[in-house]
């Protein structure tokens, strides 16, 4: 299939940029391969370097004006934030959390508007995934099986998370039978960690996976887009509301059955997972500063953080970075739901990176350390603001990526939408 003259075809040197790039994305699965310190920044660092390398700088010449003038807000955000911090554990996780959003936020944007072959991207991840299984899995279970609080698990199951959702996507939607094989492969792998260990986030990130994965599917193929989007909303809220009544059930058979991982999933009667207290904390510090929030990796004197996206910028930043980051997390869902690709910014690129960052960030983890969410954002600036962005080019001889590439098996002729 061509696109303006340009093959699918990519060259070496194509797919060196789309691996490291997946390195890039998955860089905390590094910290358990080798565990050194900072070897989530040099891995990030280097796989940035690779990229830069390899595509000649290319990405640079698409960064906008927009684009550097949030990067800039940003920094400014944390030298406010430094102010009414005096010294110990706020001063170094202030540092901590600038280094992270240096090399994920800043390094995000240099190579997000980039055209990239969404499945070359896939392929990588599942290469990753497989070379790294050996060493990721080999883990002593005896002693972490039934240890509910182990955070390394815990931390290792959201790692390899991208992982999983890219092998389920090329399974379905992938043109190489040697590369579907593979994704079974990786997709067994590691399901079994997350069977076994089940964090509660890393459960609805694939199941969310699967329903978005569907809903696309279905919407393309003719299903009318309001009614399954109905269906979910309705699906949802049931859930939400019985969530403790469904627990409760779940842990009932747990123990009747003895299903040892099970009652690791239900072992709090709390949806929170007991992060109501960290929750109330964050939503107390929102409205005593609302507008300018309580600074940076404030939150973290508590020792940890709200663990939900949309709180930690409630606590941290308040309204000035809430809403219009919300605002362009809202344009990202809309592109999932309407299926609508924008000129060279691919949806299911889109859908990708929302999953496995944005969900994961409702449960877990702080965005300042999340390349993914980062380059989401950058992407859905681009589009919002597209004045000297990816988003506007016409014309770029090095045009291979996204528009086309799964019309053979995702898309009906003539459809390049949802209804």
């Amino acid at each position: 299939m061509y696109i303006k003259g340009v093959s699918e075809k990519i060259s070496i040197f194509q797919y060196i940029q789309h691996i490291s790039i997946a390195f890039f994305i998955s860089a905390t699965v590094m910290s358990m391969v080798i565990p050194r310190a900072n070897i989530f920044i040099y891995t990030s660092a280097g796989s940035l370097a690779v990229f830069l390398l390899s595509s000649r700088f290319r990405s640079l010449k698409q960064i906008s004006f927009i684009q550097i003038g949030i990067s800039l807000f940003l920094c400014i955000l944390f030298a406010l934030s430094s102010i009414p911090i005096s010294g110990g554990l706020g001063h170094a996780e202030l540092e901590r959390y600038f280094q992270f959003f240096l090399i994920t936020g800043i390094g995000s944007l240099l190579v997000a508007n980039f055209e990239y072959n969404f499945e070359a991207l896939l392929r990588a991840f599942i290469l990753i995934g497989l070379v790294l299984s050996p060493i990721i899995i080999n883990t002593n279970y005896s002693t972490l099986l039934y240890d509910v609080d182990n955070d390394e698990w815990m931390a290792k199951i959201y790692a390899i998370l991208p992982y999983i959702v890219a092998s389920f996507y090329y399974l379905f939607e992938g043109k190489k039978i040697i590369f579907k094989l593979l994704s079974i492969a990786c997709i067994l792998l590691y399901s079994s960690m997350v069977i076994m260990h089940t964090p509660r986030g890393a459960v609805v990130t694939i199941l969310a996976s699967i329903l978005v994965f569907f809903y696309q599917r279905m919407s393309i193929k003719g299903v009318r887009r309001s009614r399954l989007v109905i269906y979910g909303i309705v699906s949802i809220a049931i859930v939400f509301i019985f969530s403790n009544v469904i627990l409760e059930f779940l842990n009932t058979i747990a123990d009747e059955y003895e299903l040892r991982w099970l009652l690791k999933f239900v072992a709090s009667d709390d949806v929170s997972n007991n992060r109501s207290p960290l929750y109330a904390e964050a939503i107390q510090g929102f409205i005593d500063s609302p507008i300018w929030g309580n600074g940076i990796a404030k939150f973290h004197n508590y020792q940890t953080y709200p663990h939900n996206i949309f709180l930690e910028m409630m606590y941290e930043t308040g309204i000035i970075m809430l809403v219009p980051f919300s605002f362009y997390l809202f344009k990202a869902a809309s592109m999932i739901i309407k299926c609508k690709s924008h000129k060279y910014i691919d949806y299911r690129l889109v859908t990708f990176l929302f999953l496995i960052s944005i969900i994961k960030l409702l449960f877990s983890s702080f965005f300042w350390r999340e390349p993914a969410y980062w380059m989401l954002m950058w992407m859905v600036i681009s589009i919002v603001h597209p004045s000297n962005s990816l988003a506007q080019t016409k014309d770029n001889k090095y045009n291979y990526s996204n528009e086309n590439y799964f019309n053979s098996s995702s898309q009906i002729p003539g459809k390049t939408s949802c209804n």
